[in-house]
């Protein structure tokens, strides 16, 4: 699952290259707006680098890189940009590659952090602790209050360098897109804006218990890569890099990195790991009902912090895609609670990292200026250029199947409508019984290696499957072939009736493109552990526009073969234009071997009514 995801970490890391691909351009990869102060005023050729560890109040040292442009003006001032990863800050190269060859610097699938540099940046790369070279342990997979308070201290070092003019942005795509959310909770007055990309806002649902059920593959998959780099070990499959050019993470002493760094993976072992089901928390209430779970007052979610995430209101921009595992709803969250009147939502048609465009209508490596994006944004807000991003509506959003970007100022988009469509009553049903219908646990059924949740780097070049092989292992609904092209824009909803054999299981829901060639694309999807099937009529931890969920145990119901239970949730956010001639399709199935905990027990079965439907938000 990861294989591509750390070759192109990795080989980003070696050279430094954008990925970029010298494709011709695609709808996807151009939008009205584009900055091109970036690519007209790289001011700055050559830069300097400096690797310390800068001690932190408990004194954990942490391995820091410093980039200043050359060519400053006497006495220039400048604002600097705070990178903070677990994912190496740098690397060390083998031989006579060794040392500053090449200045090595932090590179995340198609955004090249020096480009900050050539622009007049700092750029401040440091390895959190218990990670890369870095002193300290960590004691969850995500940040934790001392991780965060670290961010607070590099920021009080920062600004008293003599380049320094005072001003903090932070960035990154994933892991540090989410400490750079959490720089916030500092309130620490140089920060002056943040764009945290492809990253999620509920820990809980967005990434490791996506509708209450356990993300398996991902979050143990990624837990254990998080294990091996911890050591300073590149992963197995990518030993053939290492024998050649790599030997592990940048060292940050220059006479005793060696040392140091081997004494730093030593604090390592003791760093805690979500490496399997009983390490998460199964309830949002739970304090820790199983052996090894992360306490309940230790978890960290910006969700569950919000409110003094957003005290000092500084502008947030939250740029996500479509296919963005659970982030795509991390983006969106991002974007309805945080406050700032100056705040941006990104929404493109790209897998997690924006490597890839995932619309079938434009399938390939991107070339959407993400960097110049982002640049744009803290241009203007950290330098006080006038970029254009103000005059900007604050929603970006790139609709599948139109192949077009759209703006709005809301999300959704205010002519987005709910239509309510009896898909029970007027789609065809692939099994139907009396009248209500029956799904049957299989097990057998997973969404493979072209998934959202693959990180999107397994993608085809020459095109998505034909998931119509789906309809032996799920009960699906077929709509009439349309008569007009019809735009989906927000968060598809599904709500249904259903009795069981079993008091607890899963439903999955898949909303799907039928073309005219019988051809069946993905559009969205939706899971729930039926447990959880109470809803909310407004949210109780912070603002959403879909029917919510609290995940508390305290709220947990049992199905009944008897009497019918009302099940209500949403599926991914998304923009697709279903063309005209084109069907609606509606796949459910109970489980996805592939990349979810099982909960639905193999002999289960279950009753839903006729009365199914689905509630489209249609752009009008």
């Amino acid at each position: 699952m990861f294989r591509q995801f750390l070759l192109l970490l990795f080989f980003g890391l070696l050279f430094g290259l954008n990925t970029i691909a010298q494709n011709p351009l695609s709808p996807g990869d151009s939008r009205p707006g584009n900055y091109e102060y970036q690519k007209t005023n790289r001011q700055y050729k050559h830069f300097s680098k400096k690797s310390f560890y800068l001690s932190m109040r408990d004194g954990v040292k942490l391995a820091v890189d410093v980039y200043i442009p050359k060519g400053l003006k006497k006495g220039q001032k400048i604002p600097a940009i705070l990178y903070q990863t677990r994912y190496f800050r740098s690397i060390q190269l083998r031989g006579p590659l060794l040392g500053n060859v090449f200045k090595m610097i932090p590179s995340t699938p198609n955004f090249e952090m020096k480009e900050f540099i050539r622009n007049g940046y700092a750029l401040i790369c440091v390895d959190v602790r218990g990670t890369g070279s870095s002193f300290g342990k960590r004691t969850l997979s995500l940040p934790d209050s001392n991780e965060i308070k670290d961010g607070a201290e590099v920021c009080d070092w920062i600004i008293k360098q003599k380049w320094s003019d005072g001003k903090i942005g932070a960035t990154g795509i994933s892991y540090i897109g989410i400490t750079a959310q959490f720089l916030m909770m500092n309130r620490h007055p140089a920060v002056k804006a943040v764009a945290p990309l492809f990253t999620p806002f509920d820990f809980y649902d967005d990434v490791g218990m996506p509708g209450g059920i356990f993300a398996e593959k991902f979050i143990t998959g990624w837990n254990k890569v998080c294990e091996r780099m911890d050591q300073g070990i590149i992963p197995r499959h990518l030993d053939f890099v290492k024998k050649m050019l790599v030997s592990g993470v940048g060292k940050a002493d220059p006479w005793r990195g060696w040392i140091l760094r081997k004494k730093a993976f030593n604090d390592h072992k003791d760093n805690f790991y979500q490496n399997h089901p009983g390490t998460v928390l199964e309830f949002m209430d739970d304090s820790c009902s199983l052996d090894g779970c992360i306490p309940r007052k230790a978890f960290k979610s910006p969700h569950l912090v919000y409110q003094e995430l957003n005290q000092d209101q500084v502008p947030v921009y939250s740029y996500t895609g479509w296919w963005d595992l659970g982030f795509t709803k991390g983006g969106v969250r991002q974007f309805l609670n945080y406050s700032n009147p100056q705040n941006k939502l990104m929404l493109g048609p790209w897998s997690h990292g924006g490597v890839t465009n995932i619309s079938h209508y434009s399938l390939g490596k991107t070339q959407f200026d993400h960097i110049g994006e982002v640049m744009k944004f803290f241009d203007y807000h950290l330098k006080g250029i006038s970029t254009g991003i103000e005059k900007e509506p604050k929603v970006s959003y790139y609709t599948i199947g139109a192949e077009k970007w759209n703006s709005s100022n809301t999300w959704p988009p205010a002519n987005s409508i709910p239509n309510k469509v009896s898909v029970g009553k007027d789609w065809q049903a692939s099994a139907k019984v009396n009248d209500g219908f029956v799904l049957k646990a299989d097990s057998s059924f997973g969404t493979g290696i072209y998934s959202r949740w693959n990180l999107g780097f397994s993608l085809p070049q020459a095109g998505f499957p034909d998931l119509k092989d789906w309809d032996q292992k799920t009960l699906y609904f077929l709509s009439n072939p349309l008569d007009q092209n019809t735009e989906v824009t927000g968060h598809p909803v599904i709500s249904l009736k259903l009795k069981s054999n079993k008091t607890d299981g899963a439903l999955f829901a898949y909303l799907l493109d039928v073309d005219t060639t019988g051809k069946v694309h993905y559009v969205s999807e939706g899971h729930l552990r039926l447990a959880h099937s109470k809803t909310y009529d407004k949210p109780v931890n912070y603002q959403d526009v879909v029917p919510y969920h609290s995940y508390y145990r305290k709220d947990a119901i049992q199905l009944s073969s008897d009497e019918y239970t009302q099940v209500v949730f949403d599926f991914f956010p998304v923009s697709y234009e279903f063309r005209k001639g084109h069907r609606m399709k509606l796949a459910l199935a109970t489980g996805d071997k592939d990349y979810f905990h099982a909960i639905t027990e193999a002999d289960t079965y279950y009753e839903i009514s006729q009365d199914l439907e689905l509630t489209l938000p249609i752009l009008h």
